[in-house]
């Protein structure tokens, strides 16, 4: 137990002196059940792509109280959303010691515009979806031929979006700090203000009673946030009154409380001082006050005497980075008024360092970076951290003050509800008012305590150690459960062949538990009962359900040239970019041409397996081009391979097709066989020869078949049959399985093999898995590339102890 001084300011017959104490063990208000276990954070490899690039991540999956890696196996789902809210990917990572990794390649017709990525895993379903990881990024769609390159982002004029906001008004609302107002006692109020479209915006206005007099004026400082101060009479109502586009608004304060209590945090650098005073004539008698951060409480002070004020004062050392809670307990036990407060010791110092072996490198030489932990204050002798590193090119990048690294995202971002605007800005900037703009914060997207009172909303998602497949066994004709049915499940990918078998319950319900499979693997399920013929039961599968999507998105045009180019770093630069994107990205097109050395092989291919088609739209060939090696499976390596193509959830859809009965799966046909497409996703890519897809003229020759187009798999053997591997007296299934991860392209400086995907992307570099030493030191590096400009590189991550550590340095390439 640890003792601490509180300091007495007022010495007076209303002011009591309070005894606190260390809250280690704390009295019965709140159970640690109640925290948040986990949390996760996505290191992205940058916030702005075109279409058809790589998305590269890092999910970190961590204790929500110590930020320190869960030992265990874990889960975690990673989506990205659209921009009208519906799913456009989604990744099952597999999780170990902390840490999974992954990637997406995006489709090449997205369109422009603010897209959302997140993560969570299966047991934060059981609480508010806000607590869910969510990062916006940019997706820049190609474009069309004959498009003009022009951004509609730096030229919008869009005067319809403006006239319909303009007779909407803005959203002011008031955060009296503590909780409420209370009359005949001097009161802080924080207040926030969006605009019709949901961004800050500056205000000031004035604050009267109810009959028109002046008592306060208030003006906002940042992001829409200010705070103003006044002593509210009993018998009186308040408004606040602005001018909005010439228009006056008014807006009604909360009611104050004619018997009331209310605490008002400072900071007074090394410690808070909080003021708690009280109209009730019974006073402060038992009144408690409790301090907690994310492991629980810290510290409790009591007050045992009939006082209407008190004052405390608690020193910073004794508290953790982060956010500390300030709740004040009636004689009752009853939480009655709540405060936060950030304690920003330590959080702002550079705890990493990355120093680059040159400020200017030549193209295609190795770059190398040193990077560094400082381990000044870590009490640990065996340092340890797990990081990972994106270099890629500045227009690309973020703004540090608009960022949301791993240290804004685990200490700000998941413990408050609600957006933070440029939450960086509050861990980046040298703004003198920052520190009280942090407790602007505090005061209003804090006001009344979020992740400290996360009750859950749901009790039946259960911790992953790895994927869950269930469902019920029905028997016929009657189409009821049948209980105490045995259900056999095999699986099978690159690594190997799983079995497992489970009992339905009283219900006819099954559930397999922490299966370890990757994605697009086969499975098979077979149910028996021994007092029915095996013919009679079949296994109805429950889908995979995905978290629902309550965020908001819109289109690039309608943001404003101002806040897109607050938002990207160099927004010039950027469109510079795009145009070398589109450039290079039509070079592409030079796959569609059959070389003719291969042209006969190909024929005769066709002709051997009997295809109807000779030639084909297009042919996308794999051995003789080594394409797919780094791929898991042939429609991972398909993916942006063809313009037009989309393969998504299981099905393939051939842009420039007619689409028959509202299905858009083409023809399916492996070795010239009619197939579905999950005799396909069981073919590797090093299996395939070449893949031909015809739409239009060329597929007419398939009749109406071939309406949406073919897509055609030739193997090298041409003898590969899928069927084989399916048993006979059971279903086969598909389930989405872990993602297998593919590693970041690095070729050898002077390599004469080119790499298509990494000659069109701004990302230069992309490490996931860099281990600092027990010194606290690490090395990397990897090759310059072709492409000269100024690039960034960021380096996040987590120590053994906890500790967030993120920072960045810039280069030149000539």
């Amino acid at each position: 137990m640890k003792d601490y001084f509180l300091f007495l300011l007022l010495a007076s017959t209303y002011t009591t002196v309070v005894t606190a104490q260390d809250a280690t063990q704390p009295t019965d208000f709140k159970e640690d059940a109640a925290y948040l276990r986990e949390k996760v954070f996505l290191h992205l490899d940058k916030s702005y792509y075109n279409a058809g690039e790589n998305l590269w991540f890092k999910a970190y999956r961590l204790n929500a109280g110590t930020h320190q890696q869960e030992s265990m196996k874990g889960v975690v789902y990673v989506d990205i959303i659209g921009i009208d809210g519906v799913l456009v990917a989604s990744r099952i990572i597999k999780v170990g010691k902390g840490f999974g990794q992954g990637d997406f390649v995006l489709p090449l017709d997205l369109e422009s515009g603010e897209y959302m990525v997140r993560a969570y895993t299966r047991y934060m379903r059981n609480f508010e979806d806000a607590y869910f990881f969510r990062k916006k990024i940019y997706i820049e769609a190609l474009p069309k031929t004959g498009e003009n390159l022009e951004s509609e982002l730096v030229n919008t004029t869009d005067t319809s979006i403006k006239e319909t906001h303009i007779k909407q008004l803005p959203d002011l609302q008031f955060f009296p700090e503590g909780g409420n107002m209370v009359n005949d006692i001097f009161n802080h109020i924080g207040f926030k203000v969006l605009n019709p479209n949901g961004k800050s915006m500056e205000i000031s206005g004035i604050i009267v009673d109810d009959e028109g007099v002046k008592v306060a004026e208030f003006r906002s400082t940042k992001f829409g946030m200010g705070r103003f101060s006044f002593k509210p009479l009993q018998g009186k109502q308040y408004s606040a009154n602005i001018l909005y586009k010439g228009n006056e608004c008014i807006y009604n304060l909360p009611i104050a409380l004619d018997k009331g209590t209310l605490i008002q945090v400072q900071d007074l650098r090394d410690k808070y001082q909080v003021n708690v005073q009280t109209t009730d004539p019974q006073g402060l008698m038992d009144f408690e006050l409790l301090v907690s951060q994310r492991k629980g409480f810290v510290y409790t002070a009591k007050i045992s005497e009939n006082k209407k004020t008190a004052v405390i004062r608690i020193p910073k050392d004794q508290l953790s980075v982060g956010i500390a809670q300030f709740t004040l307990l009636n004689s009752k036990g009853i939480p009655i008024a709540e405060r936060l407060a950030f304690n920003q010791e330590g959080v702002f110092s550079n705890n990493i360092a990355i120093a680059s072996s040159s400020s200017n490198y030549a193209k295609d030489v190795t770059a190398e970076l040193d990077i560094r932990a400082d381990l000044t204050g870590f009490k640990t002798k065996d340092f340890g951290a797990d990081l990972s590193v994106s270099v890629t090119e500045v227009a690309v990048a973020q703004p540090l003050e608009h960022q949301l690294d791993i240290r804004t995202y685990l200490l700000l971002n998941s413990e408050l509800k609600g957006k933070i605007e440029q939450a960086g800005y509050y861990f980046n900037s040298d703004d003198p008012k920052r520190s009280q703009n942090l407790d602007l914060l505090m005061m209003t997207q804090g006001w009344r305590q979020f992740i400290m009172d996360a009750q859950p909303v749901s009790n039946s998602f259960p911790y992953e150690k790895g994927i869950t497949i269930e469902g019920d066994v029905m028997v016929r004709p009657k189409e009821k459960t049948v209980s105490g049915a045995y259900v056999s499940l095999t699986y099978w990918d690159e690594s190997g062949i799983g079995k497992n078998k489970v009992i339905t319950d009283e219900d006819g319900h099954f559930k397999f538990l922490s299966l370890d499979f990757i994605d697009k693997s086969g499975l098979i399920l077979e149910a028996k009962d021994y007092k029915r013929s095996s013919k009679k039961l079949f296994v109805v599968l429950d889908s995979l359900t995905y978290a629902p999507v309550t965020a908001t998105f819109v289109h690039t045009k309608n943001l404003s040239g101002m806040e897109y180019k607050n938002y990207m770093e160099l927004p010039e630069e950027r469109e510079r970019i795009n145009r070398a994107f589109a450039d290079e990205n039509g070079l592409i097109k030079l796959d569609e041409v059959v070389v003719k050395s291969w042209a006969k092989k190909m024929i005769d291919k066709r002709e051997l397996v009997n295809s109807l088609h000779r030639n084909a739209s297009k042919t996308i060939e794999f051995q003789s081009t080594g394409r797919g090696r780094s791929f898991p499976t042939i429609m991972d390596a398909m993916q942006g391979a063809v313009a037009g193509l989309q393969i998504y959830n299981d099905t393939v859809a051939i842009r420039g097709t007619n689409s028959r009965f509202g299905n858009t799966d083409p023809l399916y046909l492996l070795d010239g066989m009619e197939v579905d497409f999950n005799a396909l996703k069981f073919i590797a890519p090093w299996e395939v020869d070449f893949v031909d897809i015809l739409k239009g003229g060329d597929a007419s020759i398939y009749g109406s078949k071939g309406m949406n187009g073919v897509f055609a798999v030739y193997t090298i053997t041409s003898t590969f049959n899928p069927e084989e591997k399916l048993a006979k007296n059971a279903d086969s299934y598909k389930h989405q399985g872990f993602y297998p991860a593919r590693k970041f392209y690095e070729p050898e400086v002077d390599s004469d093999v080119p790499d298509l995907n990494k000659k069109y992307s701004s990302t230069l570099y992309w490490e996931p898995n860099v281990r600092l030493d027990n010194t606290g030191k690490s090395k990397v590096s990897f090759p310059t590339g072709t492409r000269p400009g100024s690039y960034k590189v960021m380096v996040q991550g987590i120590t053994q102890d906890g500790t967030p550590v993120s920072s960045e340095t810039v280069f030149e390439i000539n």
